[in-house]
């Protein structure tokens, strides 16, 4: 069964800030953004693409192939600037409905209400973010995962994710020795001393910069459906 529909976490896996990344980043391949979605008063930060040429031609590869490209984040940023990001750091377009959901701690319920909306089974939607915990209850809940080796304690600088992409991506697996490979690397990525470590890098981030985080502000969630 192929996977219809990519959900991305955003920060420290698509993007960063310059400053953020010296504590937050392992050796990612990173190049400053064209444009910049952090707030207005954020803009002391630089904005990084994290892998742009090779996640370029895989986002590009997904888009061109009719499948629905959405996001899933802690964050704060919106639709809105994905929008903008995408058609400026990738060149595609991301259309007006695609499931987004912002200042989202629990991702795997919003992972089944994209299931439910979209009509598909959770082993067609791929959640690719850098935090271990997402990682591990999404797979448990059938979904397809890739974790994105990112984080300071990643050895592998970036480079698996990428991999795997390109291999979800490919039509030269089936879809079984996919699906085996995808979860059997992840399972390994996903051990107690990783999701330690995620969880201080959380709190980290939480405590060492707001990125404009407003604690009144609501979460925003699009989709096909229109939530209200």
């Amino acid at each position: 069964m192929q996977i219809k529909i990519y959900i991305f976490d955003i920060d420290e896996t698509l993007l960063s800030t310059i400053e953020t990344g010296r504590y937050l980043l392992n050796k990612v391949p990173r190049q400053i953004s064209d444009f910049n979605p952090y707030p207005p008063h954020d803009w002391q930060y630089t904005c990084i693409t994290l892998n742009k040429d090779k996640m370029q031609t895989i986002i590009k590869s997904i888009s061109n192939d009719g499948h629905v490209i959405g996001f899933i984040t802690k964050g704060g940023l919106t639709s809105q600037d994905m929008r903008l990001f995408f058609e400026s750091e990738y060149n595609v377009s991301l259309g007006e409905d695609f499931p987004f959901y912002n200042r989202t701690s629990n991702k795997t319920p919003a992972l089944q209400k994209i299931a439910e909306q979209y009509s598909v089974t959770p082993n067609q939607i791929a959640l690719i973010d850098n935090g271990a915990n997402y990682i591990k209850d999404a797979n448990e809940a059938g979904f397809y995962t890739t974790y994105v080796d990112n984080n300071p304690y990643d050895d592998t600088h970036g480079s698996l994710y990428i991999e795997k992409l390109e291999k979800i991506i490919s039509e030269k697996e089936d879809h079984e020795s996919k699906k085996e490979n995808f979860q059997e690397k992840d399972n390994l990525s996903v051990n107690a001393d990783v999701i330690k470590q995620h969880d201080w890098m959380s709190w980290t981030r939480e405590n060492a910069s707001s990125y404009g985080k407003n604690p009144e502000d609501t979460p925003e969630t699009t989709s096909l459906f229109k939530i209200y």
